[in-house]
């Protein structure tokens, strides 16, 4: 299955390409969005995936609470999602940088969602999770953000959020 990214925008009354689903239990085989960040290979389940919007097609806007930092979310269904970089979550946007994003992934996380800030789609992968074999792994100032799997996939790290 091929998933595109949709180039129509939310303001415009158009809906993006979608995939709906349950926001089940993490289940140990099943079908995930892997998605490039920077030379990294992240994956996300397809269940929790809402939407996928090309940057330039959607308007993001900024909130802040008190005098504290500003936030930058978008507006998916009417609905904002917080606007997450990976390079944040795992706190070293200081060290590299923060460079403009391609795409947003709009995923259901709990109550909320969230908009992952991604470079490219690399497409659906069936996983058998409890088949492939865990790769040892120390995330260096991973910013507390729990890492479901690390697996190897075309020998390179797939990690499994």
């Amino acid at each position: 299955m091929d998933l595109a990214i949709d180039r129509t925008s939310d303001r415009a009354g158009d809906r993006p390409a979608e995939r709906s689903g349950g926001t089940g239990a993490l289940a140990q085989a099943g079908r995930v969005l892997v998605f490039s960040v920077d030379d990294g290979l992240f994956g996300v389940h397809l269940d929790w995936i809402e939407a996928v919007y090309e940057q330039r097609a959607v308007e993001t806007h900024r909130v802040r609470v008190d005098k504290g930092p500003w936030h930058p979310f978008l507006l998916h269904r009417g609905e904002p999602a917080l606007i997450v970089d990976l390079r944040d979550a795992f706190d070293v946007s200081d060290v590299l940088g923060q460079p403009e994003r391609a795409a947003y992934a709009v995923v259901q996380s709990g109550g909320y969602r969230l908009a992952l800030a991604i470079d490219q789609v690399a497409g659906v992968q069936e996983l058998a999770l409890d088949e492939h074999r865990p790769l040892p792994a120390n995330l260096v100032r991973d910013g507390g953000i729990p890492v479901g799997h690390v697996v190897q996939m075309d020998d390179r790290v797939l990690v499994v959020l």
